[in-house]
């Protein structure tokens, strides 16, 4: 199993220095990715254009970027500019997480029916495969062909169809046990469609080590879901903050049969990846 590092591109005084030198971190202490995670109101940074500087500012880490997809309507453009970052990177570094959204206030903010973004979602991914595939018309070609590989987030019916018939596998984070249900229906349903191999089986679990990491945790959570309030408690109930609880995160997952597991920081101190690798020194951590 793969371990790597979210960037705490969702936490107050995060800004671009401090995410670049958390990804340089990660690669340092061979962390195996890194992952940026997306949304519209609030104050993160564009995953796709954080990913960008991140490839820039590393050599080898892998880059995983969680996308609203339905929110990018152009999907030639947005076909364009994950082709660019996959140029950049070089190839096989890049993977895109694509989710439906959640969020109504995202979608009426950028003037996007919130109703129609499932159809949304699956007109983009026909459309990603055709720009990268032989016949596409739109550049720049990708540096890994076919195209950055493509994961599916969220745990409903349509996801699953989604990951069987377009995608590379899964990234999400259900908690332990959603995860082993999930799984095992869509292995599967993954051999029901005729796909070669297994899925590729991804988990987010956040993270914060230390009391003043603990307390930015805690407050961020409770600031990001005021809207949906009921998903902050779980959330925080589910953050590793401490050593073994770190551990206890990482063999658990292990044990259920992740792929990759990655640990989302939730403060912006670079030091909390060397907090965190020095929690994993039993563990490999690379890829």
């Amino acid at each position: 199993m793969r371990i790597g590092i979210g960037l705490p591109n969702h936490v107050e005084g995060a800004d671009g220095a401090t995410l670049l030198a958390v990804a340089r971190r990660a690669e340092d202490l061979g962390f195996a990715s890194v992952y940026a995670n997306d949304r519209l109101v609030w104050t993160n940074h564009e995953p796709l254009t954080l990913l960008a500087a991140v490839a820039g500012a590393t050599t080898r880490i892998h880059l995983t970027g969680v996308l609203v997809a339905p929110l990018r309507t152009d999907h030639a453009l947005l076909a364009s500019a994950a082709a660019s970052v996959d140029s950049l990177a070089g190839a096989g570094r890049l993977t895109l997480a694509l989710a439906p959204g959640v969020r109504a206030e995202d979608f009426e903010r950028a003037g996007v029916p919130f109703a129609g973004r499932g159809a949304a979602l699956d007109a983009l991914l026909r459309e990603l495969r055709h720009c990268w595939g032989p016949d596409g018309d739109v550049g720049p070609r990708p540096a890994t062909p076919g195209g950055p590989a493509l994961l599916l987030a969220g745990t409903s019916a349509p996801t699953l169809r989604r990951i069987v018939t377009h995608g590379r596998g899964w990234l999400a984070n259900p908690g332990l046990a959603r995860f082993e249900d999930f799984s095992a229906v869509l292995r599967v349903r993954w051999r029901q469609e005729g796909r070669d191999g297994e899925p590729f089986r991804g988990v987010v679990v956040p993270f914060a080590l230390g009391a003043e990491a603990v307390t930015t945790m805690e407050r961020t959570q409770r600031a990001f879901f005021a809207t949906t309030p009921e998903h902050a408690g779980p959330v925080i109930a589910g953050t590793a903050t401490s050593a073994s609880a770190v551990r206890d995160v990482v063999h658990a997952y292990a044990r259920a049969g992740a792929d990759e597991l990655v640990l989302q920081a939730q403060h912006p101190d670079p030091g909390q990846v060397d907090r965190v690798a020095e929690a994993l020194d039993a563990v490999s951590v690379g890829a």
